[in-house]
């Protein structure tokens, strides 16, 4: 191993401060990506809101699994029920309730003074590979409303580097145990923006045991599905793979095949 090189966690810390800081500053002025980009703002992504309208529009019950480390999936489903535009809200899966955010919704302002944010939706966010939001302290994990968690300290976010040797750390084991369980539970699944690498063994064996050698539907949203449907049969040979346009031209078509099933 070649001594100059610079430590992996250089690496994660300037990838996590790049993603935590992406996007433009919100209406508040607020221009410290440390608070930027927060929890309870919505995400202004039209693309990614008609994706999800899709889906729980045409599911009798949803939960998320990911393998990012940012909160678009949060900032579009919301922390709590919404009325405009509909959304059942989401928590994270794979830890108790309730889940209370620290933070500041909106600092250094007297017209949003509030510090605390409570998870209160009811659509699970299974994050297989933590949150630019978390931190893990004296063994706990610390979730924020903010990104501060990727800046300070030189980056305490806890992520699971993206490596072949990745392991599941101990904070993570219910995430990974609920989802296996979650996944036995359903029969339909939409795959966006996944391509099951064949590296990624971990997550290959949960998708694996999730399916139990039964027969699974999958709903393969991605410009390239028809050459990705071998993949996704190696590793589930039982499952049905239906290749679908990817993102925006394949939501009408998941809104389509969900509501047919």
């Amino acid at each position: 191993m070649d001594s100059s090189a610079p430590p992996w966690s250089w690496a994660v810390e300037y990838v996590s401060a790049v993603i935590a800081s992406a996007g433009t500053p919100p209406a508040s002025l607020n221009r410290n990506p440390r608070y930027s980009n927060r929890i309870n703002r919505p995400s202004d992504c039209s693309v990614h809101r008609a994706f999800w309208e899709a889906v729980l529009n045409n599911s009798a019950e949803v939960f998320v699994l990911t393998t990012n480390y940012d909160l678009l999936i949060e900032k579009t489903l919301r922390h709590r029920p919404m009325k405009r535009p509909p959304s059942p809200g989401c928590f994270y899966g794979g830890f108790p309730r309730p889940q209370v955010l620290k933070g500041a919704a909106q600092p250094f302002s007297r017209w949003s003074p509030q510090r605390l944010i409570e998870m209160t939706g009811s659509t699970p966010v299974y994050k297989l590979h933590g949150s630019l939001n978390w931190s893990v302290s004296e063994g706990g994990l610390v979730m924020y409303q903010d990104m501060r968690a990727a800046y300070r300290k030189g980056g305490e976010a806890a992520i699971v580097p993206p490596i072949p040797e990745k392991r599941a750390p101990r904070w993570l084991s219910t995430v990974w145990q609920e989802v296996e369980l979650a996944l036995q539970s359903s029969d339909t699944w939409v795959v966006c923006g996944y391509s099951a690498p064949a590296y990624d063994a971990e997550v290959l064996r949960l998708l694996q045991n999730g399916a139990q050698s039964r027969p699974v539907r999958i709903l393969l949203m991605s410009p390239d599905s028809e050459s990705q449907r071998e993949r996704w049969n190696l590793p589930i040979p039982n499952a049905e793979i239906l290749p679908l346009l990817g993102l925006p031209e394949g939501i009408r078509d998941i809104a389509d095949k969900l509501s047919s099933f």
